[in-house]
């Protein structure tokens, strides 16, 4: 084990992390441990919402809290040329979780987010190196990026309580979005003791030298193709959604409609969330997996004083029935996105046709797996979309926060609900 002295990671050998390896994932533990290992590890220890990949480059973390590139000369040779081979190392999620994610100015668009046992950099490992254009779409935090509180916290007086206590500059959030840059300066003024971090294992290139006369070797590399194959089911779907999409088509051309760009985009990416393809939104509950939510939620209940339950959102796969998911068209997160008109926008119109097309698409494609449920904070004279404030009926998860705050109010009132959809297995 050698500890670098101005990065935050260390060099490290099999006997030393293999009992970390095997809690977190331990179907790779026992084929790495056949494997006997004589090739080494670098592990990293990132804080909360540190950019692993920066616009396709690789960072390091630095003892100081801050990142650097992997390419910067303040990084030691010895470390370069051991993650050089590719542009996104092979590397193993230790503890916590990532998320992948694309960001423009005025958007964010969560991928996946990959919890602790995962590998990522697999396609990097066994595709050709993109074009520099394509890898600066590509992004990777520790923890999550797509994240904020439902209740509003744009406070002025509310949100000088919160700076003065932790010492922080930020500005209070206008965005729901923005709220990630709040939690960040949060976590990065708690002592070291107490941070919140996710810990990465750096695979060497040479653990990606197949030998064809080692079964174990070649029992490693099966691993990671069927990882690799696993996660990318999102492209390899799109063949059977062009298909269905072309029945839906149909249907609607039979009606005359002329439905919005933006709201077939929409739809698109609604089934995809229902496949399980990209994530929706969900309620962290008390899991700190994703942020160091316990800090978040206390510093807004004791600091700023919030007067709502301090739900927290962030990416969520679409798993178990238990667990449902959410989209808002306050919040489109979807990549193919049509910008609405210069007319005023109406979440409530766009809602109702939303639901419109849903229904005829369902009926159409007879998916019967995925259930759609479609809200709004205000109500619908019509009587066809749900009112936010039932939301928690269906979903208790919503109102899973400590119960030392006491009985806090729903924040149905939240931008998020304005047009929503709640996204659950049947």
């Amino acid at each position: 084990m050698k500890k670098n002295l101005n990065l935050n990671v260390e060099e490290i050998a099999w006997d030393d992390i293999k009992d970390d390896i095997k809690a977190a994932n331990p179907a790779l533990g026992a084929i790495l441990e056949q494997f006997s290992p004589k090739l080494g590890f670098i592990r990293a220890r990132y804080r909360y919402g540190d950019k692993i990949l920066n616009q396709g480059v690789m960072h390091l973390p630095t003892l100081s809290g801050n990142t650097i590139p992997l390419s910067s000369l303040q990084v030691p040779e010895r470390i370069r040329n051991k993650l050089s081979y590719s542009y996104v190392p092979l590397t193993f999620i230790l503890n916590r979780s990532v998320e992948i994610f694309f960001e423009s100015e005025q958007r964010v668009m969560p991928s996946k987010l990959l919890s602790s046992g995962v590998n990522f950099g697999l396609w990097e490992a066994f595709d050709p190196t993109p074009d520099d254009f394509v890898r600066k779409v590509w992004n990777i935090s520790a923890g999550a990026r797509t994240i904020f509180m439902l209740p509003k916290i744009a406070d002025a007086i509310a949100h000088g309580r919160l700076k003065r206590h932790y010492g922080i500059n930020t500005f209070a959030p206008k965005k729901l979005l923005d709220q990630h840059y709040v939690f960040y300066d949060l976590a990065h003024r708690i002592s070291n003791e107490d941070a919140w971090y996710c810990d990465v294992l750096f695979f060497e290139g040479g653990w990606l030298e197949a030998n064809e006369n080692n079964l174990s070797s070649l029992k490693l590399h099966r691993y990671w193709l069927q990882e690799a194959w696993k996660q990318s089911y999102n492209c390899r779907t799109q063949m059977s959604y062009d298909v269905a999409w072309e029945i839906f088509s149909k249907e609607v051309s039979r009606r005359n409609w002329k439905p919005k760009p933006y709201i077939i985009n929409t739809i698109k990416h609604l089934m995809a969330i229902g496949q399980g393809i990209f994530p929706g939104l969900a309620p962290v509950g008390d899991s700190n997996s994703s942020a160091p939510t316990n800090l978040i939620q206390h510093a807004y209940v004791n600091n700023y004083q919030i007067r709502h339950a301090p739900t927290i959102m962030c990416p969520h796969h679409l798993k178990t029935k238990e667990k449902p998911v959410y989209y808002s068209l306050a919040l489109p997160t979807l990549l193919e996105f049509a910008p609405q008109s210069g007319n005023p926008r109406s979440y409530m119109a766009d809602i109702r046709e939303l639901k419109m097309m849903m229904d005829l698409l369902l009926s159409a494609t007879k998916s019967d797996k995925v259930n759609y449920e479609f809200f709004h904070s205000e109500k619908d004279q019509y009587s066809e979309i749900e009112l936010a404030k039932d939301i928690p009926k269906g979903d208790k998860n919503l109102l899973d926060y400590p119960k030392e705050f006491g009985k806090l109010g729903f924040a149905d009132n939240s931008l998020f609900f304005h047009g929503c959809i709640r996204i659950s297995l049947k």
